[in-house]
C-alpha cells in the first residue's frame, strides 16, 4: 500500500469514527478513569473532604445556633470555638475536627424555643422644655401649628417619662396623623407595650385598616384575643398571623398561602425544629426550583464573589497569592444560588443540622467533579496574557457543569418535593438574615 493509499485510509477511518460515534481505546480509557474518580468522589464523607472558606462559614452559623450540651464532647465551651480558626483548628486537631464534622452530619439539635427578646435599648433622654401635661394640653386644644410642634417633641421625649406617662402619651399620638401613627406602631411593636393601649388600636384598626396597626394586634394582643379573631386577622395578613401562631400546636401552617421565604421566617423566629423529611424538602426543594429555572449567577455569583475577587489595585499587589489562589482554585458553588445563605440560617435557628451537613457534603462532591481552571479536562491555556479572558469563559463552563451534575446526582426523590409555596420570592435580591417578627 503506497503512502496515497495510506492517507485515503487513514481519512476514511478517521470519518468512519466520527459518522459512528466512536471513540479511540486511550480516550475511552480516559473516560473510565474519570467515571471511577467520580463514584469515588461521592463516596467520601464530610470528613475526608478538604473545606474551604466558604464551608467554614456554613459552620459557623451551626455553630452559633448550638446548645452547650453539644460541645461537652469535645471538651470546649460555645465560645472557644465561635471565636476559633477553623483552618487552624482543623490544622492542629485533624482528628477531633472530624469527629466534629461527623457529629454535626449525625445529630439533629433542636433549638429549645424561647419567648421573642424585646429590645431593652433606650434612647437617652433628651432635654426638657415644656412639661409633658403642658404639651398634652397644647396637643389637644392647641393651634394647627402649635399642635404638630406638641406632637413632635412628645415623640422624640417618649423614652424619658415614666411608664405611666408614656401611655398618655402613646394614647395621645394614636390619635395623630398617618406618619405619626405609623411611628407608634414601629414603637409598639419591638420596644414598648402596654395593654392599656389595646382599646386604642382596636380604634384604628376599625377606623384605617392600616397594615402595620394589625401587625401590632398579631404581635402585642393576648393570645386569646388573636386566636378569635384569627379569620380576620388571617386574612389581611396571613404572615403576622403565622408568626403570632407558630408554636401553637393546634395552629397549622397553610403554606400554599406563604411564599417559601416567608415560612423560613416563620420557623426560624419560632425555633420549630422540622422532621427531616420537611427540612430535606424545604432545602432541596428550593436547590431543585433554581435549577429547573435555569438559574444564571448575575455578575459572576453575586456580592460574595465580588468581595472575594475584585481587590482595588493597591490591594492586589498586597494580596496577589490570594488572589491567584482565588483564582486558580475556584470551582462553582450551589451556595451561589440566590437565596441559600437564607435557607441554611434558617434551617439552624430550627436546629435541623444533619439537613445542612447534607447539603455541603453534596456540593463538595459536585465541586470535586468539576475540572479546576488548568485541569487538562477543561483543556485551558495558562498563558498569563490569557489569563484574564480564559478565566471568564471559565466561569461559565463550570457553572454549566456544576447545575448538570446536580440535575443528575439530585441528592433525594424529586418526586417527594411538595412545592406548597407560592413563587413569589424574588431570589435575585441577597436578602437579609433578618428573622424578628415585627
Amino acid at each position: 500500500m503506497n503512502d496515497n493509499s495510506t492517507e485515503k485510509f487513514a481519512d476514511l477511518a478517521e470519518h468512519l469514527k466520527k459518522e459512528l460515534n466512536l471513540i479511540d481505546s486511550d480516550e475511552l480509557n480516559r473516560m473510565k478513569k474519570h467515571k471511577a474518580q467520580m463514584q469515588e468522589n461521592f463516596k467520601k464523607g464530610i470528613d475526608e473532604i478538604t473545606l474551604d472558606e466558604e464551608d467554614y462559614l456554613i459552620i459557623d452559623e451551626i455553630v452559633d445556633n448550638l446548645p452547650e450540651s453539644f460541645f461537652k464532647e469535645f471538651g470546649v465551651d460555645k465560645d472557644t470555638l465561635m471565636n476559633a480558626d477553623w483552618v487552624d483548628l482543623e490544622k492542629k486537631h485533624p482528628e477531633a475536627f472530624k469527629k466534629f464534622l461527623k457529629k454535626l452530619t449525625e445529630h439533629e439539635i433542636a433549638t429549645v424555643v424561647g419567648d421573642i427578646k424585646v429590645s431593652s435599648n433606650e434612647p437617652k433622654p433628651l432635654r426638657e422644655n415644656k412639661p409633658i401635661e403642658t404639651l398634652l394640653k397644647i396637643f389637644y386644644q392647641g393651634k394647627e401649628e402649635e399642635r404638630e410642634d406638641a406632637c413632635i417633641q412628645l415623640e422624640q421625649r417618649f423614652f424619658a417619662q415614666t411608664h405611666d406617662c408614656q401611655i398618655f402619651i402613646m394614647k395621645a399620638l394614636l390619635t395623630a396623623d398617618s406618619y405619626t401613627r405609623r411611628i407608634c406602631y414601629l414603637k409598639l411593636l419591638p420596644e414598648w407595650w402596654d395593654d392599656a393601649i389595646i382599646p386604642d388600636i382596636e380604634r384604628n384598626w376599625q377606623t384605617y385598616r392600616e397594615p402595620n396597626c394589625l401587625r401590632v394586634i398579631a404581635h402585642r394582643f393576648p393570645l386569646d384575643y388573636v386566636l378569635s379573631h384569627e379569620f380576620e386577622i388571617g386574612e389581611t395578613d396571613y404572615l403576622s398571623l403565622c408568626l403570632r401562631l407558630a408554636s401553637d400546636n393546634d395552629f397549622i401552617i397553610d403554606k400554599y398561602r406563604l411564599s417559601r421565604k416567608e415560612y423560613c421566617r416563620i420557623i426560624a423566629s419560632n425555633h420549630l425544629h422540622l422532621d427531616q423529611t420537611e427540612a430535606e424538602d424545604l432545602l432541596f426543594g428550593h436547590v431543585l426550583h433554581s435549577l429547573t429555572d435555569g438559574y444564571q449567577p448575575p455578575n459572576y455569583y453575586s456580592e460574595f464573589w465580588e468581595k472575594k475577587v475584585y481587590y482595588p489595585i493597591g490591594e492586589f499587589y498586597d494580596n496577589y497569592e490570594y488572589f491567584l489562589s482565588l483564582l486558580l482554585n475556584h470551582k462553582p458553588s450551589l451556595t451561589f444560588l440566590p437565596g441559600m445563605q437564607y435557607l441554611i440560617w434558617t434551617l439552624s435557628n430550627t436546629g435541623n443540622t444533619s439537613t445542612i451537613m447534607k447539603f455541603l457534603l453534596w456540593n463538595k462532591r459536585l465541586q470535586l467533579n468539576i475540572p479546576g481552571f488548568l485541569s487538562k479536562e477543561y483543556n485551558q491555556a495558562d498563558t498569563i496574557q490569557l489569563l484574564k479572558s480564559n478565566f471568564k469563559t471559565y466561569l461559565d463552563w463550570s457553572w454549566e457543569q456544576l447545575l448538570k451534575l446536580a440535575e443528575e446526582t439530585f441528592p433525594i426523590d424529586k418526586n417527594i418535593i411538595t412545592n406548597e409555596f407560592r413563587d413569589a420570592d424574588d431570589f435575585s435580591v441577597i436578602y437579609l438574615k433578618d428573622y424578628d417578627p415585627f
